[in-house]
C-alpha cells in the first residue's frame, strides 16, 4: 500500500459535540429572596431534557420547556437562612454535561 493510499484509509476525525448551555436566573448572587422557585435557561437543550438542582442535602429536577426556559418549586422552609449554593446540571442525550453554580442569602 502505498503513501497515497494509506493516507485515504485514515479515518475521518470528528468534531467534538458543544456542551450544553445553562444558567440559573433566579436566585442570584446575595439575592435576598423569600422560599421560591429556582429557575434558569437551558438555550441550546431540546424541550423535556431534564435538570438536576441540587441545593442542601436536597435534589430536585426541573424539565426545559419549548422555549429553553426551566423551573423548580422549593418547598417552604426548604431554603436554608444564610448564604448557600444552588447547583444545577444538564445532560444532553450524547451525555455531555453542564453544571452551573450560583450563590445566594436568604435571610
Amino acid at each position: 500500500m502505498g503513501i497515497a493510499s494509506s493516507l485515504l484509509a485514515a479515518p475521518a476525525a470528528q468534531a467534538a459535540a458543544p456542551l450544553p448551555s445553562l444558567v440559573i436566573t433566579s436566585p442570584i448572587l446575595l439575592d435576598v429572596s423569600p422560599n421560591g422557585p429556582i429557575t434558569g435557561t437551558a438555550p441550546s437543550a431540546e424541550a423535556g431534557q431534564n435538570v438536576n438542582i441540587s441545593l442542601g442535602n436536597s435534589s430536585y429536577s426541573a424539565t426545559v420547556q419549548a422555549d429553553g426556559m426551566w423551573s423548580v418549586s422549593i418547598p417552604t422552609g426548604a431554603l436554608p437562612i444564610g448564604l448557600d449554593t444552588v447547583t444545577a446540571t444538564l445532560t444532553d442525550d450524547a451525555g455531555n454535561s453542564t453544571t452551573v453554580t450560583d450563590t445566594f442569602v436568604q435571610i
